[in-house]
This record gives structure tokens, sequence and C-alpha cells, in this order.
């Protein structure tokens, strides 16, 4: 195998997607915290935004230090993805939490605003890739090829 060719160009290509919706998904969350409005929905939460796109970074990384070595890029997003699969389960709890205290409460409540967090769309997007990360990991752990 060659050096310079990928192995896997979807889960790369993937990758490649997830890190740019993780990216805009956090600049979206920072300017809509800093009280720009915005044509695209997002939560107003600067914190938020600033971890999503500090996750979108470290996919970027992956993505740059694997043109060279591939298992970097595989080390590289399998922990970026785990991060990022674990905020969003985080995410959906309270956002459910919040959404069951409105109900419960007899408020009016908009359960489509779940889907307005970056976490939620960069954990939907992860979700494909894990497993063939995961694989990917494991024969890299176990001294075979990728």
């Amino acid at each position: 195998m060659s050096i310079n060719k990928l192995p896997h160009k979807n889960l790369y290509a993937w990758t490649v997607v997830l890190t740019a919706v993780t990216m805009i998904g956090g600049i979206l969350s920072i300017i809509t915290g800093i009280g720009i409005k915005t044509a695209i929905p997002a939560t107003p939460d600067i914190p938020g935004g600033i971890i999503l796109f500090l996750l979108g970074l470290l996919l970027a990384t992956g993505l740059y230090e694997g043109r060279h070595d591939h298992a970097r890029w595989v080390q590289f997003g399998y922990t970026g993805i785990i991060l990022i699969l674990i905020f969003g389960v985080c995410t959906v709890i309270i956002s459910g939490a919040n959404l069951l205290s409105l109900i419960l409460e007899g408020e009016k409540t908009d359960p489509v605003s779940i889907l307005y967090s970056g976490y939620i769309w960069a954990a939907i997007l992860a979700l494909p890739i894990y497993p063939g990360l995961k694989k990917l990991l494991f024969g890299c752990s176990q001294g075979g090829a990728f």
C-alpha cells in the first residue's frame, strides 16, 4: 500500500463533513450567543459553541495529520467522535429534561428547538463513522494494517 494513498476514503470524506458541520455549529452558537441574529437557528451558547468549535479543530487536526500518517487520523478521529457522542447524548438528556419541565409547568414548549443545537447534528453525523473508526483503531492496536 502506498503511503500517500488513504484507505477508507468514505470514512475520511465523512470525517471532513463532520468536521465542517461541527465547526460551523460552534461558530453559529457563538454568534447567536453574542446576540447576532442568523438565518440558521442555533442555540445561543458561547461556552458550548467554543467547545464544539474545539472538537471540530480536533477532527481537523486528525484530517491534517492523517494525510501523512493514517494512524494519526484514526486516533484523532476516534477521540473526537467519542467526545462528540458524549456531548450529544448529554445535550439530548438536558434538552429533554428542560422540555419535560416546561410541559409539567404548563408552559409553551417548542420540541423542535432541540434540533437547534450543533451537538445534536454533530452526534447524528458521528454515528455512521463510529463503527468504522472503532474497527480501524482495533486493527491498528493489534498491529494489523488498516
